[in-house]
């Protein structure tokens, strides 16, 4: 990653593939923010690889529209949100960033808010805020599983009230708010585990919070933050959602072992003496357990002894405790 010297400030990250249908809101929604002159904020568009005209869109847009908001428009030829995400945080100039998908109407304080959140206290490492969906059609009928799975769609409150959210695990990617140079340090040496010969899993959001909370930062929920979410048709159908569930169900196949390291490090440890329990147990439990079970115990083992051979148990131990983080 390039070693930019950060200056106090906010860069706003959108990453789109094929978005050019969607960014015109969002866009206008950028250059509507009201941000006082003592914060520094730029605009970094990552085009994903797209065969639209995604960069000529923006280009254009901006230079009728931008008000003189700085933008970089960069072209990033590695599919997938992770490439984009790393790409645009390492051409940040900023100290903090938003990630703003290229279907995410920011509210007009975002910008603002978002900073100021994060300057009150260096502990908290992400910030989330509402989501409210913005249907493609006002007269469609929205089907009950929606409801159900709005979480999924990255659609409605993170938390009950303004506070602390870490025992949560995760904070959507859409209208997520953080450190530069935490990102940075964290996937400078550890890339991403969702990555495998396989392709790519989706989720980086949630495994990037998940390796906030295991270094011991706090994910937190700002009901103030609003964005609207542009839900297309085609989001609603049946299709859509099986394909989303089942990308989800099988990112967890990596998630998991964060979730169960967290256990043992970072924000929401357990007590030193309940580690020690787990060490004398957790074997006991492997043997007698069901079948269903004997996975989380052998990866729960596994992190609490020197002794693995899984790859990904062994960076994630890695990680927790590299003190060069």
């Amino acid at each position: 990653m390039q070693n930019i010297e950060l200056q106090k400030g906010v860069s706003v990250i959108i990453c789109s593939y094929n978005g050019a249908k969607k960014l015109q809101p969002t866009l206008e929604h950028l250059t509507n923010q009201r941000v006082s002159e003592n914060i520094n904020w730029e605009v970094i568009f990552i085009d994903n690889n797209s065969t639209d005209n995604s960069l000529e869109l923006v280009d254009n847009f901006w230079k009728k529209n931008g008000r003189q908001i700085p933008i970089k428009v960069i072209n990033e030829p590695k599919s997938g949100k992770y490439y984009a995400l790393t790409r645009g945080v390492n051409e940040a100039r900023y100290t903090y960033f938003i990630t703003c998908d290229d279907d995410n109407w920011l509210s007009e304080d975002y910008v603002e808010r978002a900073y100021n959140i994060l300057e009150q206290d260096p502990y908290i490492g992400a910030v989330g805020g509402q989501s409210i969906a913005n249907f493609e059609s006002t007269n469609i009928e929205i089907p009950d599983w929606f409801i159900k799975d709005q979480e999924r769609y990255a659609i409605g409150k993170q938390g009950e009230k303004s506070g602390v959210i870490t025992s949560r695990k995760f904070i959507w990617g859409a209208g997520m708010v953080s450190h530069v140079s935490l990102y940075k340090r964290f996937y400078k040496n550890y890339p991403s585990l969702l990555i495998n010969n396989k392709g790519h899993f989706i989720a980086e959001d949630t495994e990037y919070c998940l390796r906030l909370i295991l270094r011991g930062y706090q994910l937190f929920y700002d009901e103030s933050l609003i964005i609207k979410h542009f839900v297309p048709n085609e989001r609603l159908t049946k299709e859509y959602n099986n394909h989303l569930n089942k990308n989800i169900k099988e990112s967890y196949e990596i998630l998991d072992f964060y979730l169960y390291a967290l256990r043992i490090y970072g924000a929401l440890a357990d007590s030193k003496f309940s580690i020690n329990r787990l060490k004398i147990l957790t074997p006991i439990r492997f043997v007698i357990s069901k079948k269903e079970k004997k996975r989380k115990h052998a990866i729960l083992h596994q992190l609490l002894t020197n002794n693995t051979k899984n790859s990904i148990i062994r960076e994630i131990k890695r990680f927790a405790t590299d003190t060069s983080i």
